[in-house]
């Protein structure tokens, strides 16, 4: 799925190294950039596609980047779903000039997201918005037909292999995670497999929480909290 994995090393109690995931942006740097640090970046559909066109100046560099977007984002929507990774923010999500997408910060998993004033900040399932969406075409070009196949193709082998991350997990029970304590923390991996539906129901389901995704307003509303926030423009890395 293209995705872009970076090293990470322990070294100790709360020490550790993290490999750096060279000449990528976050996705709230790229926004304020094409829109001077203006709160409204977070709800324009272009920021991205802008940004990628200008680091591939050729046609053919702008479909392998494009691909890129496609392939990535496709994995880390059905990653990011089934894990329950939460804090999924502009802030968190790197773009790279070959159009590849970095997802970074899992202090939150298995459906553990960030809660304002007891209510829940994240209502999507995943992170996809109207501006990942462009850079693919739009939604009804190919590049989105393709993105929703990859998405739902990669759901339907984790559920087959879904032994493998159960046994991951339960490995990963005495690590002292504090989200990761008990076996009945790993329900959540479960459920998010929808393991009692047959292969046609679960591609359908799959294709519903895209459009949820897709529609869910708070996704936008959280990234134009963080530039507002921060209303800084960085350079380039």
């Amino acid at each position: 799925m293209r995705l872009t994995c970076y090293e990470c090393l322990a070294m100790g109690n709360a020490v550790g190294m993290i490999e750096v995931v060279l000449r990528s942006e976050t996705i709230a740097a790229i926004q304020k950039k094409m829109y001077g640090g203006n709160v409204s970046a977070a709800f324009q559909e272009d920021p991205l596609y802008k940004w990628l066109k200008d680091k591939n100046a050729s046609d053919d560099e702008f479909l392998n980047a494009q691909q890129n977007f496609i392939y990535s984002c496709a994995g880390y929507c059905v990653a990011t779903y089934v894990l329950g990774v939460g804090d999924r923010h502009n802030d968190n999500i790197l773009l790279t000039p070959t159009g590849h997408l970095v997802h970074i910060d899992f202090g939150h998993i298995l459906g553990n997201v960030e809660k304002f004033k007891g209510f829940k900040r994240e209502t999507a399932p995943f992170v996809l918005t109207k501006e990942f969406v462009y850079v693919m075409g739009g939604k009804n070009s190919e590049g989105f037909k393709l993105f929703v196949n990859l998405c739902c193709d990669t759901f339907l082998i984790l559920r087959k292999n879904y032994h493998g991350l159960v046994n991951l997990f339960t490995m990963m029970l005495s690590t002292g995670l504090p989200e990761l304590r008990r076996t009945e923390d790993m329900i959540y991996l479960l459920n998010s497999l929808v393991l009692d539906m047959n292969e046609v129901d679960a591609r359908a389901y799959f294709e519903k929480l895209i459009n949820v995704a897709l529609e869910a307003v708070m996704t936008r509303v959280n990234n134009a909290i963080h530039i507002f926030a921060h209303p800084d423009v960085k350079e380039d890395v």
